[in-house]
């Protein structure tokens, strides 16, 4: 019995270990942030990992994100908005709610998507 709570205590011991190791080197290459932004009863939070760019060519026709294709803004997993009450983006209600960002950029201009869905693809470790 004294054996079996070791083991245990071992592999619990080394899941955590592994999961803060992984958790630090994925974020540290995109480093995860937030903000928050409150007026009056209105309370906006958004939830993003900063991708950087290492040189790379991020947006052009055959960048890293292409122009005209829709991209699911952020790294590691979507950027996420928070609100706490209705709001208008563009003259469009957008319902209290939780939210994941893409966007379709282009050269001159980029189209924003508010969507409620939570893709399960990409690196999560907020929820």
């Amino acid at each position: 019995m004294k054996k079996t709570v070791i083991i245990i205590g071992i592999v619990v011991v080394a899941l955590v270990v592994t999961g803060v190791f992984l958790r630090t080197q994925i974020k540290s290459k995109s480093p995860e942030g937030s903000f928050d932004y409150t007026e009056g009863d209105l309370k906006l939070h958004v939830y993003y990992n900063r991708p950087y760019k290492k040189g790379r060519v991020i947006f052009a026709e055959d960048g890293l994100v292409p122009f005209g294709k829709v991209w699911r803004t952020g790294a590691n997993e979507p950027t996420c908005i928070q609100n706490n009450e209705d709001i208008l983006v563009k003259g469009e209600k957008l319902p209290a709610g939780k939210y994941s960002i893409w966007t379709i950029p282009d050269a001159e201009s980029w189209k924003v998507i508010f969507n409620s869905d939570f893709p399960g693809w990409g690196i999560n470790f907020q929820r």
